[in-house]
């Protein structure tokens, strides 16, 4: 039974997760074969390689997060609707689950910096962390164009040393009270 109120708010937003989690599934299944695809039919370096599966790690834990989590949203509409109970132990170890999965996609994502670091630390290993840190600050598609081109990242490790060197610049040219 759906009571009005802060039942009717639950069950709303529970609709909304259900329905973005869905297309959140359809969308990572979708990158998963394009990925698989691209990997089997385009010859690729050892650096491209590391990258997309690196990437298709992500997506791999973010599907299973999803699909977890429609499975919960749609265990929680019908305890809404029918006034069912699913407090089990089963439950308490999906919750546990989806946090687990959380901090595994949190770790790829380390992963995958550790591997970009590896790559600006190549070119500039005096200020390869605050040059990662800067890069890290753009969008992703960019990011995944620096790690797939060495010139081009070299040429934004350039301008990127030349941003740091005018900010050290003004830092020790300011008057201090």
């Amino acid at each position: 039974m759906i009571i009005y109120g802060n039942g009717l708010v639950g069950y709303i937003l529970t609709l909304i997760s259900l329905i973005s989690a869905s297309f959140a599934v359809i969308i990572s299944f979708i990158v998963i074969l394009t990925v698989i695809h691209h990997q089997y039919h385009n010859r690729l370096k050892k650096e491209e390689k590391i990258t997309l599966i690196l990437s298709t790690n992500i997506y791999i834990f973010f599907l299973i997060f999803m699909i977890v989590l429609i499975e919960v949203n749609i265990e929680t509409l019908i305890g809404d609707v029918y006034g069912n109970d699913f407090d089990s132990s089963l439950c308490v170890f999906k919750g546990y689950f989806m946090a687990s999965i959380c901090c595994t996609i949190y770790h790829a994502f380390v992963t995958q910096v550790n591997d970009f670091f590896v790559l600006v630390q190549q070119i500039e290993p005096k200020f390869a962390a605050k040059i990662t840190g800067m890069f890290l600050e753009l969008d992703i598609k960019y990011i995944l164009m620096l790690i797939q081109s060495q010139q081009v990242l070299k040429d934004k490790i350039k301008e990127a040393l030349n941003v740091l060197q005018v900010h050290q610049y003004r830092q020790r040219n300011v008057i201090k009270p």
